[in-house]
């Protein structure tokens, strides 16, 4: 149990450095308002920045950047279609921006120098992609990887030269 915890569901929890981040369906963390983020220094919770205006559902760390996936269009106070990116270091909004349209992301994880990311949406990083995609960690952009799926991805797992995926399809 950390502190007096959130006041809606936890989706996502990251680590860095001695940084718990949680997202969740939540506007509170530990007595403190937080907008849907918010992080643990090891005593107590603290909003990240201004958050997002709804649920996030994923979360991942890579190098000193906090990608965040989930229901919002509005990350940091800045239009973000489901899918940004934070600075560990001050919480403040990264310009990466694949800006996700038609639906949600539910999964972010990095194999081989992409973000795999998955969801509801149907465009992402500039291209049309149903549901799943990899992103350019550096643009934001596509890859040629395109498994069109036909309905929502809620995990994916990478195992050797193979990509798997679980969801609703």
């Amino acid at each position: 149990a950390l502190g007096s915890g959130m006041n809606g569901p936890v989706n996502a929890l990251a680590v860095s450095g001695g940084t718990l981040y949680a997202g969740g369906s939540f506007t509170n963390a530990g007595g403190n308002a937080a907008n849907y983020i918010a992080q643990w220094n090891g005593s107590s919770w603290s909003a990240l920045g201004a958050g997002t205006n709804n649920a996030i559902q994923a979360l991942s760390v890579i190098g000193t950047d906090l990608y965040v996936g989930g229901e919002f269009t509005s990350l940091a106070g800045q239009s973000r279609g489901g899918i940004g990116a934070l600075s560990t270091t001050d919480g403040s909004l990264s310009t990466w921006n694949p800006n996700a349209s038609g639906g949600a992301t539910y999964f972010l994880g990095e194999f081989s120098s992409l973000l795999y990311v998955g969801g509801q949406f149907t465009s992402i990083g500039g291209a049309a992609r149903n549901r799943a995609a990899a992103l350019s960690l550096t643009s934001g952009l596509a890859s040629s990887w395109n498994p069109n799926v036909n309905n929502t991805v809620r995990a994916m797992l990478r195992g050797g030269s193979f990509v798997a995926l679980g969801g609703d399809f």
